[in-house]
């Protein structure tokens, strides 16, 4: 088992973690085309599309996208774990430690690696964890099962690591990430219990005819 300090900083030089209007406007174009239901299937992450409930939005909508938009975040080189077998577990108790995290996943496989993020200041949990696994098959078990679990009275989000797989990406803390809840005012779509409405037909063919 590991803990991992929350020690990353936000601060980039790579172009990627730098947001453009004017790729914004071609990621937009893109997902338009393609009207895929996730962000991971389009491998990139965008603050606008993924505040929008079908990944069609111009312009940023709340305070959060544009707090999302100006900063500029890098993920943690110091994470070393399997990306493709590595799942994210975020909506933890606060009380809740790894070993309980450890024996329950474990019932889908062996488990490589458990880490749960703490700040580096104080110590204390920040709610959320990744766990790695041997196999890939029992990462994939372990998501398509975990759904709506209920760990320490809290419900798991549940969703594949995108941090490292998704170019431009933005934790929630900084007015990025997906899901949350409609009462906080930052819903983010694309992800696995928010996805991307389709597009309707006359809409998308309205949309295209605009682009060109």
């Amino acid at each position: 088992m590991s803990v991992e300090k929350d020690s990353r900083t936000i601060i980039g030089t790579k172009s990627d973690n730098i947001f453009s209007l004017e790729e914004h406007l071609k990621r937009r174009q893109f997902a338009i085309d393609k009207n895929y239901e996730y962000t991971r299937d389009y491998g990139f992450y965008d603050p606008i599309l993924c505040g929008s409930i079908d990944g069609t939005d111009e312009k940023p909508h709340d305070h959060g996208i544009v707090r999302a938009i100006n900063s500029r975040y890098v993920p943690n080189k110091a994470v070393t774990t399997d990306l493709t077998r590595t799942l994210f577990v975020g909506g933890l108790n606060f009380s809740t430690q790894e070993d309980t995290l450890k024996k329950y996943f474990s019932k889908f496989g062996k488990i490589k690696k458990t880490r749960l993020v703490r700040d580096i200041v104080t110590g204390f949990s920040r709610g959320y964890a990744f766990i790695e696994f041997k196999h890939k098959s029992d990462m994939s078990k372990a998501y398509h099962e975990s759904s709506k679990t209920t760990i320490d009275g809290r419900q798991l989000i549940i969703e594949y690591e995108l941090e490292r797989k998704l170019r431009g990406w933005r934790p929630r803390r900084l007015g990025g990430g997906l899901g949350g809840f409609k009462e906080s005012g930052q819903l983010r779509f694309g992800g696995r219990y928010k996805p991307f409405a389709r597009i309707f037909k006359t809409k998308l063919n309205q949309l295209k005819k605009a682009s060109q």
